[in-house]
């Protein structure tokens, strides 16, 4: 579910993988890869995203 979430999220708002990447210090390609279920992001990358995302860590992981 995070792995979709993040997209449908980012899409939402408008967001390219490299705005989001740069705005949580991380690679484009993580972003993907993220987005395909092909990486784990920390915890506290988590909670970044959910604060641009304006919405809550349980709503992004489930």
């Amino acid at each position: 579910m995070l792995a979709k979430n993040i997209k449908e999220k980012r899409l939402d708002i408008g967001l390219t993988q490299k705005q989001l990447a740069e705005m949580v210090n991380l690679k484009a390609s993580t972003i993907c890869d993220a987005e395909h279920g092909r990486t784990n992001l920390s915890i506290n990358k988590i909670k970044c995203i959910a604060k641009i995302f304006n919405c809550t860590v349980d709503e992004l992981v489930n």
